[in-house]
């Protein structure tokens, strides 16, 4: 991949040996004599990534750092010194530096850190144009965890057919941003998506919300109604926690996927739709078979294409972009200029378990939000627990459970970095992934 390279570096027979190295390696490069022209040129040349000086006159290389950092938080940097002690790196990496390169340049190194800092590039700007696109399809779509991104990409298959749609998971995970997703990614994304919450609805008056009832049908039944079957007619019905349906509804829910026709409540005319069903539940619907609270055959009807939606504690990279974007969606909403989450706040969100998954994570940061008088966010906001949920946890918690907990309480604390996490816990990296699968994550 072809890039344009800025070098800044006062020395000119440091910065000719520079420009020859990465000129070899098939970039485009420019040059700079100090700081303050690095940043002239590249608000006029914008490079793809800057090689700075630490030690240039008028503006040094943390200066010219901070100031490009000034014009674009995410511009990519590597610095160079002659001083290549280890406080200088972990200044340079902390004052947002992606990596450093210490004098005399080995180019084998050289080499590597440039393709590595091109490569981060490349990815950082797929991901935010895979962000650009999930969120036109849907403001509250974050997806950054590999588990969720290949969620979405399952989701994005998924829609292009007609198939009938499980997803599973726990409450507040998103299983309703799914299925909208699904539906806005469909062949029906221009008809209807109409959402019935199954539980919300009491018993007897589930089934005239599907089907619709005639005038008369029942007392209080003073005009025809039409139902939800017949308002998603050439669109989606999501039907959310369809494990808490009555079992005499699952039989005509049955009838309606496989024939596509119904009557409305006081009716014996027959009309048929052109319905796509998704259905979400937090229950085990496996277990409710065995009990008989649910339907084998409407069971197998819906299990056509299945997506499970993991919870927020088994992706951890989602939870500071989703607390950003509840920051700013709720501090808008409320008329408060709050644009910031305090380092130990945010080291807070990402060790809670979130039982509650992303609408308990909302709830905090709106809460939060209500709290702050200033334009930070600090942990005595969030109202959350020192410890983790799992030192509170039941006394009937199994072993396996508290291991778990523990595991996925340190994989939070690494933002999910594996290696770290195996370290810390005192495992190999395989060991944890072992211990991973074996608990299913």
């Amino acid at each position: 991949m072809r890039c344009k390279v800025l070098i800044a570096d006062d020395e000119p027979s440091h910065r000719r040996v520079l420009r020859e190295a990465v000129a070899r390696l098939g970039h485009e490069v420019i040059t700079a004599v100090n700081g303050a022209e690095a940043v002239a040129l590249f608000e006029r040349e914008t490079p793809d990534l800057v090689l700075l000086d630490m030690k240039m006159p008028e503006m040094d290389g943390f200066a010219a750092l901070e100031a490009l950092r000034g014009r674009d938080p995410n511009v990519l940097v590597v610095m160079v010194t002659a001083f290549g002690t280890i406080e200088s790196a972990v200044q340079a990496i902390k004052s947002g530096a992606f990596d450093f390169l210490a004098k005399p340049i080995d180019h084998g190194h050289l080499h590597t850190v440039i393709t590595k800092a091109l490569e981060h590039h490349r990815l950082r700007r797929e991901n935010h144009l895979l962000r650009e696109e999930l969120r036109a399809l849907h403001p509250d779509l974050i997806a950054e965890s590999p588990r969720m991104k290949e969620v979405l990409r399952a989701a994005e298959r998924i829609a292009q057919s007609q198939a009938t749609v499980l997803l599973t998971g726990e409450t507040g995970t998103g299983k309703g941003v799914v299925a909208r997703l699904i539906h806005r990614l469909s062949p029906r994304a221009s008809r209807p998506f109409v959402k019935v919450n199954c539980p919300s609805i009491p018993a007897d008056l589930l089934e005239t919300e599907f089907f619709g009832h005639e005038k008369g049908a029942f007392t209080g039944a003073e005009e025809r109604r039409r139902g939800r079957f017949e308002l998603a007619d050439g669109g989606t019905l999501f039907l959310d926690e369809i494990g808490d349906l009555p079992i005499a509804l699952q039989t005509k829910l049955l009838r309606v996927l496989e024939d596509k026709e119904f009557e409305r409540v006081g009716s014996a005319h027959t009309i048929k739709v052109d319905v796509r069903i998704i259905a979400a539940t937090n229950r085990d619907l496996e277990k409710a078979l065995r009990d008989g609270s649910f339907r084998e055959d409407l069971f197998y009807r819906l299990h056509v294409a299945n997506l499970h939606i993991p919870p927020l504690r088994e992706r951890p990279e989602d939870i500071e972009p989703l607390a950003f974007y509840f920051l700013h969606k709720h501090a808008a909403d409320s008329g408060k200029r709050i644009r910031h989450i305090a380092p130990d706040a945010l080291q807070s969100l990402k060790q809670h378990l979130w039982r509650g998954n992303v609408r308990e994570l909302e709830n905090t940061i709106q809460r939060a939000v209500l709290m702050a008088e200033g334009d930070t966010i600090e942990v005595s906001h969030l109202a959350l627990p020192i410890l983790a949920p799992a030192a509170t946890a039941p006394a009937s918690i199994t072993l396996a459970e508290m291991e778990k907990q523990f595991i996925l309480q340190t994989l939070a604390r690494c933002g999910g970095n594996r290696t770290q996490c195996a370290k810390l816990l005192g495992l190999s990296v395989r060991g944890l992934r072992y211990k991973l699968r074996k608990f299913g994550m």
